[in-house]
């Protein structure tokens, strides 16, 4: 059992040209999952669980082919066994992200998007805290994409989206939750990986 509810307000952006989009959300119980879930439900929260999640996203229009898309989303789960039966976590994540695009031509369109995202791990009962040594993470992201599509706007579908990914974390036990190679670098695991890959979005 679970109760939960959410609000979201939508506007331009902040003032200026473009849309956003700001929710909150709280919930207890099975519906700890940012309040709201349709669909599926995580597991992890019991009865003492309870979460409070907010988010404001948007995308500004810059110039006529210039657009900056931005988020900043919290989340704070607590009372929850993610990790180990045993534990009872308190877990506090924050990440804010930034997107300038530039659209080329009718079918091209270069996208940088940088990232910072902070996770606070505590565990009531000293069970588990995912092998960390530092329980407060930090992560960081930065990407370079190029997005080949019918039509160049930010949200042009089907696109096909080559892109190069740097990430990083500031601790090498938690590598792993950013798809980290975990080979060990002269003894210590490695904290930051370079990806390549190409990336295909058909929706509309």
């Amino acid at each position: 059992t679970g109760v939960g509810a959410s609000i979201a307000y939508n506007r331009d952006y902040y003032g200026f040209k473009g849309w956003s989009k700001t929710a909150i959300a709280y919930g207890e119980g099975m519906a700890s999952n940012r309040g709201v879930n349709f669909g599926s439900w995580n597991g992890g929260f019991g009865k003492d669980s309870s979460a409070l999640f907010f988010t404001s996203y948007g995308v500004a229009e810059v110039a006529p082919r210039l657009q900056l898309g931005s988020e900043l989303t919290y989340w704070a789960p607590q009372h929850v066994s993610w990790a180990d039966p045993r534990a009872d976590l308190n877990v506090a994540r924050t990440i804010f992200a930034l997107q300038p695009s530039y659209k080329i031509n009718d079918n091209l369109r270069l996208i940088l998007t940088g990232s910072y995202a902070n996770e606070k791990v505590e565990d009531q009962n000293g069970k588990a805290q995912w092998g960390r040594t530092d329980v407060n993470t930090q992560f960081y992201a930065l990407e370079v994409a190029t997005a080949f599509t019918v039509d160049a706007d930010y949200w042009g579908r089907p696109q096909i989206k080559p892109f190069v990914t740097w990430v990083k974390s500031s601790d090498e036990n938690a590598s792993g939750a950013i798809s980290i190679d975990s080979t060990k670098d002269n003894g210590k695991l490695s904290t930051s990986q370079v990806f390549f890959g190409v990336e295909a979005e058909v929706w509309f």
